[in-house]
């Protein structure tokens, strides 16, 4: 993979951490639930929640596990640019 794919690569990653990031707290707001909800539910510590929703490092499993904290799921969406 050249360098300039690469960067995409990276670029795309970030976006959509960031987005999943978003979008994680705002459903939180939606549902009238806070950070210390997922925690008691994960079994873990509000900081450590938080920490899980900003990481750029986060498992498929701890996604499904902060999801299925709100009674959600997961589903992957790949949004292709129009032709």
């Amino acid at each position: 993979m050249d360098f300039r794919k690469k960067e995409q690569v990276k670029q795309a990653y970030e976006k959509a951490r960031v987005q999943f990031s978003y979008d994680y707290r705002e459903l939180l707001k939606e549902y009238g639930l806070t950070y210390k909800d997922v925690a008691e539910f994960m079994n873990t510590t509000v900081s450590t929640v938080r920490q899980k929703i900003q990481s750029d490092n986060i498992s498929f499993a701890e996604l499904v596990t902060l999801a299925a904290a709100l009674q959600g799921t997961i589903r992957i969406l790949i949004i292709l640019p129009r032709p």
